[in-house]
């Protein structure tokens, strides 16, 4: 896999699962599933020592991930569990460098809040010396900068542990500016205030989302016009299933607004299975639904696929958009401008709209740091497809006209 993946450009990052494992594996093995002896087969087991065998206060008889019998938690102080995991100094002989070697470029840690630091950064020690390229991602869903947890201030973007997290903060900005939950003001406040607090090397790596596995899919916010994953199970069901046409055409536009400035700003625009194919679903286990791979599906909504294919080759294509420094300002309460620009005088403006009504907008470009040549600048993208979007420049003053529920990219 890794092989044939490198020769579509594609690397390959493994999601470590580190702080439990199943009851079922084979490192458990509480239903006598594998012939060697699991931790729940006694003494002899080679395993039994990550875990701790402490009845809990919910009748468990070990302790587990969040009370959850299935999931039970391991030790990794355990010098047993960090050699198996991280292997010794020097020979390359943990579970981390063996699938380094295999060929995976990186990891994203789940659930790191729960990985002691020194552990993560015996991590990320493990990882760079197998590989000083290969990427260490963290699922941290607050700002990692000021981030706390159990008690202590943890030290994510220091250089200790993660190159990189999931970005939840920008998800719930971009779903809350296209849902009407924040303003342009407050949408390019939140991007400043990220740009201003986390290191560079971070910020630029950063994991922009806006679904994955743990929240429901985006499709679905936008349709209903906001979260359901704290619905019961069946009332979440319920809700996605009664999604309208209506409904979905409505979301799909939004979605290509917010994914069209997604792709616009510095950090990895990621994508979650099936949303380019309009998938629908609630929380977990409901946005977890396999890929449709042809034919309609009644969770499906109108297929995006062309689109997530123009906008990812604009961005590789684009210096400005993959390396550009990062400018922003709201022109009113539905209009954000960011611009990317790049030493050598290189600049891209991305200007969402998400008013009902097209709007003609006026920037001074110096006023955030930026130098522009006088001209046209040609519109190289546009989520609303078939409509007009022009911008040009004129003693720095960038003046743009936008379609309404929409985001154009000028370069």
């Amino acid at each position: 896999m890794v092989a044939d993946a490198a020769d579509h450009g594609i690397s390959i990052v493994l999601d470590a699962v580190l702080s439990h494992t199943g009851d079922d594996s084979r490192y458990f093995n509480a239903r006598g599933t594998y012939d060697a002896p699991g931790a729940m087969q006694g003494e002899l087991s080679p395993f039994r020592a990550w875990y701790d065998f402490t009845e809990q206060e919910n009748g468990v008889p070990y302790r587990c991930w969040w009370g959850d019998r299935t999931l039970p938690e391991v030790d990794e102080r355990n010098w047993a569990w960090q050699d198996y995991i991280l292997g010794h100094p020097g020979q390359g002989d943990g579970v981390l460098a063996h699938w380094l070697a295999a060929g995976a470029r990186g990891y994203r840690l789940d659930v790191a809040d729960e990985l002691p630091d020194d552990v993560l950064s015996g991590i990320r020690s493990t990882v760079k010396a197998a590989n000083p390229e290969a990427i260490v991602i963290g699922e941290v869903w607050e700002d990692p900068t000021t981030k706390t947890s159990y008690g202590v201030r943890r030290n994510y973007a220091l250089g200790f542990s993660l190159d990189s997290v999931m970005n939840y903060p920008l998800r719930s900005a971009l779903l809350g500016f296209a849902l009407g939950d924040i303003d342009a003001h407050q949408l390019a406040a939140h991007l400043r205030q990220q740009q201003a607090n986390y290191p560079a090397p971070l910020y630029r790596v950063l994991m922009n989302l806006l679904s994955t596995h743990d929240v429901e899919r985006m499709r679905s916010v936008l349709a209903l016009g906001g979260a359901v994953k704290n619905l019961p199970r069946n009332k979440q069901l319920a809700a996605t299933e009664s999604i309208t046409a209506a409904q979905d055409a409505v979301a799909a536009r939004l979605q290509r607004m917010i994914v069209t400035l997604l792709y616009a700003l510095p950090g990895a625009p990621c994508i979650y299975y099936g949303d380019e194919r309009g998938l629908q679903g609630g929380g977990d286990p409901f946005c977890r639904a396999t890929f449709p791979w042809a034919g309609n599906r009644a969770d499906c909504g109108e297929d995006l696929t062309e689109f997530y294919q123009a906008v990812g080759s604009l961005r590789k294509g684009s210096s400005v958009l993959r390396q550009g420094t990062l400018a922003c300002a709201a022109a009113d309460s539905d209009v954000l401008l960011a611009v990317r620009a790049l030493p050598d005088g290189g600049v891209a403006l991305a200007v969402t709209n998400r008013a009902d009504e097209p709007k003609l907008i006026a920037v001074d470009l110096r006023k955030l740091g930026i130098e522009a040549p006088n001209g046209e600048i040609d519109c190289v993208m546009c989520s609303e497809q078939g409509v007009s979007a022009s911008a040009r420049v004129r003693d720095c003053l960038a003046e743009v006209q936008v379609p309404a529920c929409s985001t154009s990219i000028f370069e």
